[in-house]
């Protein structure tokens, strides 16, 4: 496993004011409606990606930062943890459905077991993948995932996924605004994905690969996996 939590830190802070009447707008895997804006991160979805282009972000911000972003994750059952990023910087909201939300702080090893060190953040920054931790009991009752205070504007996301480098290690961890597909097989992989439930929960688990495998991974939008360079890597 790979993953190791620093202590939580969380703010509380109220979302905007801005006056949103009668303002709506959509495009793929997205939508906007009275100041809110909803990101389709669900299999029920008939998008496979989110694609904010630059004319659209900028027609989104012309109307005002949004109040708030919803990200529908659609039947999650009662599972602690995910990935997640966002095309807006947020502040994390304190009394909601969010206990804590982590970025990648760099590697350790721990019994020769390489584990990765992660700090809590109050603020998530525009497309940048992070880890969320969820309340004890709470996500059962919610399909969404909501942050109240947007800091700044909509960001294009044309890129379609976005990586930042672990330090001291050949990991870097991609947030990703498409579906991510694996063929599931005998043959490992340098892709790790995060294990939201069962035994492996809140770790990434390196996945095994196999072009002609039936069986397949599947990462939904505005999620984000880990990815080693180095193809010796060992079974961890």
């Amino acid at each position: 496993h790979l993953t190791r939590f620093a202590a939580m830190a969380t703010i509380a802070l109220m979302g905007s004011t801005a006056a949103w009447a009668d303002v709506s707008a959509s495009g793929t895997g997205w939508s906007l409606s009275d100041g809110t804006l909803t990101l389709n991160s669900n299999s029920e979805s008939e998008y496979d990606k989110i694609v904010i282009s630059p004319e659209e972000a900028s027609k989104i911000n012309g109307f005002g930062t949004p109040n708030k972003i919803v990200v529908d994750r659609g039947d999650m059952g009662t599972t602690q943890f995910s990935t997640i990023m966002l095309p807006a910087p947020v502040f994390v909201y304190e009394d909601g459905l969010i206990e804590a939300v982590y970025t990648v702080g760099g590697m350790d090893y721990y019994d020769n077991v390489p584990e990765l060190t992660m700090q809590s953040v109050t603020e998530l920054d525009a497309n940048k993948p992070y880890i969320i931790k969820f309340r004890d009991g709470k996500f059962g009752a919610s399909k969404n995932i909501t942050f109240y205070s947007v800091t700044g504007g909509v960001e294009p996301t044309d890129e379609s996924s976005y990586a930042t480098e672990v330090s001291g290690s050949c990991f870097s961890m991609t947030g990703t605004y498409e579906t991510k597909q694996w063929n599931n097989g005998s043959s490992l992989s340098n892709d790790y994905g995060f294990s939201a439930d069962g035994t492996d929960q809140g770790k990434f688990v390196r996945i095994q690969n196999n072009p002609n495998s039936s069986k397949s991974v599947t990462l939904l939008p505005a999620r984000a996996y880990l990815t080693c360079t180095k193809p010796q890597l060992g079974n961890g």
